[in-house]
């Protein structure tokens, strides 16, 4: 008892109590971080050692100690009639085994000083630490690989009024659009909403101000390369510099009605496999992931819940954030009126009404986060 008391009051003298609740207070906050965690582990065993030092400094006798700290052990674990002062002394960051260990180490000099050699070399350790990390951005960033870029490119002001609009990423890696507003441009590059773009300038989504973009790149290059193509294009020529990131916005809820869902989860073998070797693949009854929408229709095939939300999203001109917890594929064809100002009585009812009664699910104006693409810098477009 006398071994453990010493220990508790090496404890309060180096103010562990406060060290304690902040390594706990930071240990909730990186819980989910590793190296964070075992750096906090490695607190907690050094301040066990260095009570341990402080014990044998004041006894100045390490193996009674060292026996002491094995018979709690013993009567601590077997049965619980021990009611130890010192959690810490068995926790599940001790390090029991290695303390005993140093405490019959031969040759060993304890104090309850701190070493000043071990402190400032420490700290020129940080200090390094902090300079190489300062580095990091820069060197990864020099590590990643180059977005790919067109071969050539070109771009003007669309001046002509024959109101023929085109957006095609065609095959050979080449890339055609006609009177487009660079709102437009930027929303397919980046694949996103007219609502998660933010910050954009006035000429950007003008309608008075259209482009033409004529660009090829490598023959291999696909869609997703020629989106790729067209973001570095965007960076090049029009000086565009974005960053993603998540704002509280009003959005669309999408709930499961009272009733329950409707949707009948599938199996994968419910489905036929998307092949895009084939003329058209999209246009068999039952491809998987098929998601095809019309004027006021919409199929969908061996889907899920995502596909859901981003044609909501684009036919309500809005977020919609899915909180139904649905899990699976399922497939479903819908028949909407979007025609509210005259309604017919012999037409299919509005989407949102559509939605609740054939798929079970409801949907509400809210707020949640939404992930937008903010606009730090663009200007117009630099000559060809």
């Amino acid at each position: 008892m006398d071994h453990v008391l010493l220990h508790e009051t090496a404890h309060l003298a180096r103010w562990d109590d406060w060290t304690t609740l902040l390594s706990r207070l930071l240990g909730a906050a990186l819980a989910l971080h590793p190296v964070a965690v075992w750096i906090l582990h490695r607190i907690e065993l050094e301040r066990e050692r260095a009570c341990d030092e402080w014990v044998v400094n004041r006894t100045q006798s390490a193996r009674p100690y060292a026996r002491s700290l094995a018979r709690l052990y013993e009567l601590r674990f077997p049965d619980q009639r021990a009611a130890l002062l010192a959690s810490g002394l068995f926790s599940r960051g001790s390090g029991l085994p290695e303390r005993i260990d140093a405490l019959l180490s031969r040759g060993r000099e304890f104090t309850t000083r701190v070493s000043i050699v071990r402190v400032g070399a420490s700290c020129a350790a940080l200090i390094g630490l902090t300079a190489i990390a300062s580095f990091l951005p820069q060197w990864i960033a020099f590590a990643q690989a180059p977005r790919p870029s067109f071969d050539v490119a070109s771009i003007k002001r669309h001046t002509e009024e024959d109101g023929r609009i085109t957006f095609a990423a065609l095959p050979g890696g080449r890339l055609t659009v006609v009177n487009n507003t660079m709102s437009n441009v930027i929303n397919n590059a980046y694949g996103i909403a007219p609502y998660q773009l933010i910050g954009a300038p006035d000429w950007v989504k003008s309608e008075s101000e259209h482009y033409d973009i004529e660009a090829k790149g490598t023959e291999t290059a696909g869609q997703r390369d020629i989106m790729l193509m067209l973001q570095t294009l965007l960076a090049d020529r029009f000086a565009m510099r974005t960053h993603f990131e998540t704002r509280e916005m009003r959005a669309y809820i999408l709930t499961v009605a009272k009733g329950g869902s409707k949707l009948q989860l599938l199996n994968s073998e419910d489905c036929v496999p998307f092949d895009g070797t084939k003329p058209n693949p999209r246009a068999a009854p039952n491809v998987c992931g098929n998601n095809l929408t019309s004027r006021s229709g919409w199929r969908l095939t061996h889907n899920s819940m995502p596909g859901v939300t981003a044609v909501l999203s684009r036919v309500l001109h809005g977020p919609v954030i899915d909180r139904t917890g649905i899990r699976g594929t399922f497939d479903f064809n819908l028949q909407w009126s979007d025609d509210l100002a005259a309604p017919n009585p012999d037409a299919p009812p509005p989407l949102i009404t559509v939605v609740h009664e054939t798929l079970g699910l409801d949907l509400k104006s809210g707020r949640g986060p939404v992930q937008v693409l903010v606009i730090d810098h663009m200007e117009r477009p630099s000559a060809n």
